[in-house]
């Protein structure tokens, strides 16, 4: 079965996004809500939880978007089961890996997809959307003493390369500004963009692929 995950719910004279979810669920979707959040990457760095700040821009506000485990996949530490979860299915999913915060570093199939839908910031000099190939799983006698890498046997060992996945959207371009709700689908794959963007009836913004 096919599996979006809603990143975040917003509604102010923009639609019903519960109605969106619904017919989602009526197309055989999973539909699961996940977070927006901000992190503090300096204090969390200043207190070892990470071993450096990603090159982020001093003082500037870094919001990540925050994802439940997909149907039949482990949660990591800190995260709640996703739905319909059974903890003796010997089938399930390794979970993501746990590094910076529950959720945030995920793996997506290409019948899989993320919709978010938000307002954009108010009024400043800048800002921009973006996603990150966060690690790769290692290979099997490959040296990796020059990168940082996390995991385990249970869920893979894994290098971090952090590298983006295209050019930055940046406002304010012609369909997007500050103080408007545009909404975003990002896909692996063409698979999932179909019937998702078909649900959202022409209201799509953007499309962001999550691979090259």
């Amino acid at each position: 079965m096919s599996n979006s995950n809603v990143t975040h719910g917003y509604n102010e004279g923009y639609g019903n996004i519960n109605n969106f979810k619904s017919l989602l669920e009526e197309k055989g979707f999973v539909v699961q809500e996940g977070l927006l959040r901000y992190e503090d990457i300096l204090k969390l760095c200043s207190l070892g939880i990470i071993e450096d700040c990603f090159g982020n821009h001093a003082g500037a506000p870094y919001a990540l978007y925050l994802l439940p485990p997909a149907p039949n996949q482990n949660p990591s530490k800190g995260q709640r089961p996703p739905k319909g979860y059974d903890p003796q299915n010997p089938d399930n999913y390794p979970a993501n890996i746990a590094y910076l915060s529950p959720g945030a570093n995920f793996k997506l199939r290409p019948d899989e997809a993320i919709v978010l839908v938000g307002k954009t910031p108010p009024p400043a000099y800048y800002f921009s959307f973006r996603s990150y190939i966060s690690f790769v799983q290692n290979k099997p006698e490959k040296d990796y003493s020059d990168y940082l890498t996390v995991g385990n046997e249970e869920i893979g060992e894994y290098h971090r390369l952090l590298n983006s996945l295209g050019d930055h959207l940046l406002a304010p371009p012609t369909w997007m500004s500050f103080g408007t709700a545009p909404s975003f689908l990002l896909r692996k794959k063409s698979q999932a963009e179909v019937p998702v963007k078909e649900k959202l009836t022409g209201k799509i913004s953007q499309t962001i692929s999550l691979s090259k």
